[in-house]
């Protein structure tokens, strides 16, 4: 028993004399500067120990957070005025919102005031925004708006519709003007040709109307002196054949 204490303490006094030799070697060879009471010098400039470089560090951590802390409580303090002013703001948008998508009467809708290139709120960072003038071209709800759209496009439809036929119809009549079949190839008579025949007729006709009506009136006054001359000369004929009565 005594035997077995005496080897502990033996083994125990070894592994401190161990330790202490470490450190005292660690001490010696400066593998950790703890500091001394010079400096110690590398080349020409004295060198920070371990716990100067840490109470430096702890300065400059704690001059850190002074520097933050204010701006931190300021920023803590908009985001418990946020906070509670969150659930007021969501359903006042909610409504706006519902009101925009879903209005079935006439809608007024206003812009955002902006002062200053921002947003100007009621109450400032969490407060709702304000509205400044009418927009005026804006007066009906989105809904509203889709329900017209739809109605628009049906009577576009109705309208291409309607442009069609009267294509259709257009093209009949092109084809019929320029005598076309339906390839588009010319294979008869078409009402244009028709109409320059019918216009190179009537030119024609015109001037073979100028060039006989002075002839016409020429013969028209001959047979006019002829008709003259005959009513004379009966006249003539009668006074004789009287004459030759009173002669008997």
């Amino acid at each position: 028993m005594m035997n077995n204490i005496g080897k502990t303490l033996v083994l125990i006094h070894v592994a401190l004399s161990l330790l202490a030799l470490t450190w005292a070697g660690a001490i010696l060879l400066q593998f950790v500067d703890w500091g001394w009471t010079t400096p110690r010098l590398d080349v020409s400039e004295h060198v920070p120990s371990e716990l100067d470089k840490r109470i430096a560090a702890l300065k400059e951590a704690e001059r850190s957070a002074n520097q933050a802390l204010p701006a931190v409580k300021k920023s803590q303090d908009a985001l418990f005025d946020a906070m509670d002013r969150y659930a007021q703001n969501h359903l006042f948008y909610r409504d706006e919102l519902e009101r925009l998508r879903n209005s079935g009467d006439k809608l007024v809708v206003k812009e955002f005031k902006i002062e200053d290139n921002a947003l100007k709120l009621d109450v400032p960072r969490s407060g709702k925004p304000v509205f400044d003038q009418v927009v005026g071209d804006i007066n009906t709800s989105y809904a509203k708006s889709v329900e017209e759209l739809a109605k628009l496009h049906k009577d576009i439809d109705k309208l291409v519709a309607e442009h069609r036929e009267w294509t259709e119809k257009n093209r009949l009549i092109t084809a019929q003007l320029n005598g076309l079949d339906d390839e588009g190839k010319k294979s008869k008579v078409g009402l244009y040709e028709l109409l320059e025949h019918e216009a190179q007729v009537q030119a024609r006709i015109r001037f073979e109307k100028a060039y006989i009506e002075p002839q016409w009136a020429d013969a028209l006054k001959e047979a006019q002196d002829s008709l003259e001359r005959r009513e004379r000369l009966e006249s003539t004929l009668e006074r004789l054949k009287d004459f030759q009565k009173i002669k008997k």
